[in-house]
C-alpha cells in the first residue's frame, strides 16, 4: 500500500519461511499441472473449474486466462442461448472481482475483465435485437387477432412479455465496482484507468456518462485533496463534454438559418479561443485554490492549477525571416512548443502576384525543435497566411496537450528591411487577452498570499516562477509593437530563483543552470536597452548547457544571429 516503506517491512520468522516455501511448492505444483492440461497432455472433465483453482492461488499468471478464454468461446459455441452465454460471463465477472480484492493491482485480471465485459455488451446488442423482435411479433399478433374478431387480452401478452428476466446492464455493474474499490484505494491507476476504459471504449464517450464522471471525481476530490487521480481524469472529461459541447455547435450552424449562422459561428470563435469554456476555468480555479490554502504542500493540487493557468495561453507565430535573399526558405517562430504533425495546414504561403505556393516542406530547426521552422518553397514568398488548424499539438512546459487556440495572423514582406512584419491583430483577440492577463494577475497575487503564509514551500516558489514565465508567454503574443520580453519579469524570476537555492536543495543543479540561462537573458535586455536601435549591437556569449531553454532567447533570435 501507498506509504508504506521497504525497513517498515519485517522480516519472516523461520516458521513464516517454511511456509511460505511450502506454499511456493503447492503453486508450482499445480501451474505444472495446469500447463500439461493446456497443452492437452492431461485431459480433464471440467477444464474451466480446474483453472479457476490455479487462479485462486496465482491470479496474476496470464496464461490461466488465455485459456479461460478459449474454454469459454468452446462452451458458447455448444450453447447458442444468449441468456445462458451471459449467465457465463457474469459467473466469471463475479470470480475475477473476488480475485481483484486479493490482487487489486494485477495487469492479469483487468486486462481479462476488459474481455469479458466486451462480450458481456456483445451479447447485451443480442438480446436487446431479439427483445425487439419478439416486441414487434407480440403487437402483429395482437393486431391480428383483433381483426379477426378474437377476444385476448392485452394484459396477458404484456404479462407473457414482461415474464422473461431483464438482463443486467455491464457498465453499470462495473462502475459500481470501481467506486468500491476506490473507496477501498482511491489511488489505485488500475481501476481508474479501467473505469476510464468503460466511458471512452465502452460507452464511446456518452454525455451522460461524462457529466456523471465530472460530478464522481469532484466528489472523490472533496474527500481527499490528495486524491491527485480524481483530478487527471476529472480533466479529461472536462475536456470531452466541452469538444461534444463545441462538435454540436458546429453541426447547429449547417443546418441553422443564415441569420442565425453568423451569431453561432461568433459563439464558437469565442469558445475556441480556450480549450474549456472560460467560466469552467474559472470555477475550477476557485475549486483548487481552496485546496491549495488547505494543503500547500501537495503537489497534486499546484500540477491542477498548472494545467487550467496553461489553457489560458494561447499561441501564435511571433515572426518570419527570410533565410536567401530569393526569399525561397523563411524561419518562422512559434511562441511556444509545437508539433509539426499538422504544420503545413495552418499555413498559407503566396507569390508576388498574390496566388498560392502549394508546393513547400517543413522542416525543424536543431536545437530550436518545436519552436523554430524552416519552410521551404519552389517559388518566391510575398506573403504568410496563418489560420486555425484543424488539430495541432502545443507543449507548455510539462504539459502536451491539444489545442485549438492559435491565433491567426498574417506576416506581408517589406522589401526595406527584408523581414516579415505582423499584421495588427483584431479586437477580439485583444479582448481574450485581456481575460487572460486579468485572471493571471489574480492567481500571481494568489500565489504570492500563499508564499506569505507558506515561505518555505517549494511547490508555491515553482509555481510563481511558472506564471512570471506565462506572462512572458502572453507579451510575446500580444505586444506586436515589440518582441522584446519584459527587463522586470526576468528580474522576478531571478528573484524567485534564488528563493528556491535555498528551499529546494535537490534540485540545485536545475536551479544552478535555469538562473545561467536568465542571467543571460537579463544581460542581453540590459545592454538593448542602453543602445539605440540604430547601434550596432554586441555579441553576447550564451550558457552552452544540455538543458538549455532557447525558448527564452527568441524574441532576439534574429539579432543574435547577427
Amino acid at each position: 500500500m501507498h506509504g508504506k516503506r521497504k525497513k517498515d517491512v519485517r522480516p519472516l520468522t523461520e516458521e513464516e519461511r517454511k511456509k511460505t516455501e511450502e506454499q511456493g511448492e503447492k503453486i508450482i505444483g499445480l501451474i505444472n499441472e495446469f500447463l500439461s492440461i493446456r497443452h492437452g497432455k492431461k485431459p480433464v472433465n471440467n477444464p474451466g473449474e480446474y483453472c479457476d483453482l490455479v487462479a485462486t492461488m496465482c491470479p496474476d499468471l496470464p496464461t490461466i486466462y488465455n485459456y479461460k478464454r478459449e474454454v469459454l468461446i468452446k462452451q458458447f459455441k455448444e450453447t447458442k442461448n444468449p441468456k445462458d452465454q451471459y449467465k457465463a460471463l457474469m459467473n466469471e465477472l463475479q470470480l475475477v472481482t473476488g480475485l481483484l480484492k486479493k490482487s487489486p493491482k494485477s495487469y492479469s485480471l483487468w486486462s481479462y475483465r476488459q474481455w469479458l465485459v466486451l462480450q458481456c455488451r456483445e451479447l447485451e446488442r443480442l438480446y436487446n435485437k431479439l427483445k425487439a423482435a419478439k416486441e414487434a411479433q407480440l403487437k402483429k399478433l395482437l393486431e391480428e387477432q383483433q381483426q379477426d374478431g378474437q377476444q385476448i387480452q392485452k394484459e396477458d401478452l404484456l404479462k407473457q412479455q414482461e415474464a422473461e428476466e431483464p438482463i443486467p446492464q455491464v457498465v453499470e455493474l462495473e462502475l459500481k465496482l470501481c467506486n468500491k474499490m476506490l473507496d477501498m484505494d482511491e489511488r489505485n491507476f488500475h481501476c481508474w484507468n479501467y473505469r476510464n476504459w468503460l466511458i471512452n471504449d465502452v460507452e464511446k464517450n456518452s454525455l451522460n456518462y461524462i457529466e456523471r464522471e465530472i460530478t464522481y471525481t469532484q466528489q472523490k476530490y472533496e474527500n481527499n485533496f490528495s486524491n491527485f487521480s480524481a483530478l487527471h481524469f476529472r480533466s479529461k472529461n472536462l475536456i470531452k463534454k466541452y469538444d461534444q459541447d463545441l462538435e454540436s455547435l458546429y453541426k447547429s450552424v449547417s443546418t441553422s438559418p443564415e441569420e442565425e449562422q453568423k451569431n453561432l459561428k461568433s459563439r464558437i470563435r469565442e469558445l475556441t479561443q480556450f480549450k474549456i469554456p472560460l467560466q469552467n476555468i474559472k470555477d475550477e480555479l476557485e475549486l483548487i485554490k481552496n485546496a491549495i490554502f488547505i494543503q500547500p504542500n501537495e503537489q497534486g493540487v499546484w500540477l491542477y492549477h498548472k494545467w487550467l493557468v496553461s489553457l489560458l495561453v494561447p499561441f501564435r507565430f511571433i515572426s518570419v525571416n527570410p533565410v536567401n535573399k530569393e526569399n525561397t526558405t523563411l524561419q518562422i517562430t512559434c511562441s511556444s512548443k509545437i508539433i509539426s504533425n499538422n504544420l503545413a495546414s495552418t499555413i498559407q504561403l503566396y507569390d508576388q502576384t498574390g496566388s498560392p505556393v502549394n508546393n513547400f516542406t517543413i522542416e525543424e530547426v536543431r536545437n530550436q525543435v518545436g519552436q523554430v521552422f524552416n519552410i521551404k518553397a519552389d517559388k518566391q514568398i510575398q506573403k504568410v497566411v496563418v489560420s486555425q488548424p484543424q488539430n495541432i499539438q502545443m507543449q507548455v512546459i510539462d504539459y502536451q496537450i491539444s489545442k485549438r487556440n492559435l491565433i491567426s495572423s498574417e506576416f506581408v514582406l517589406q522589401e526595406c528591411k527584408q523581414k516579415y512584419k505582423l499584421q495588427k491583430l483584431d479586437d477580439q483577440d485583444y479582448q481574450f487577452s485581456e481575460v487572460a492577463y486579468q485572471i493571471l494577475l489574480e492567481e500571481q497575487q494568489f500565489v504570492d498570499e500563499v508564499i506569505e503564509n507558506e515561505k518555505q514551500s517549494k511547490f508555491a516558489h515553482f509555481h510563481k516562477l511558472y506564471l512570471i514565465q506565462v506572462k512572458q508567454g502572453l507579451d510575446l503574443i500580444f505586444k506586436t509593437d515589440q518582441h522584446h520580453l519584459s527587463l522586470e519579469s526576468t528580474q522576478n524570476i531571478i528573484k524567485v530563483i534564488e528563493s528556491l537555492n535555498s528551499i529546494a536543495k535537490k534540485q540545485t543543479n536545475y536551479l544552478k543552470n535555469l538562473e545561467s540561462q536568465y542571467q543571460s537573458l537579463l544581460s542581453l535586455q540590459q545592454t538593448l536597452e542602453k543602445q539605440s536601435s540604430g547601434q550596432q549591437i554586441e555579441k553576447i556569449s550564451l550558457p552552452s548547457s544540455p538543458t538549455y531553454e532557447i525558448d527564452l532567447f527568441l524574441p532576439y533570435h534574429s539579432l543574435l544571429q547577427q
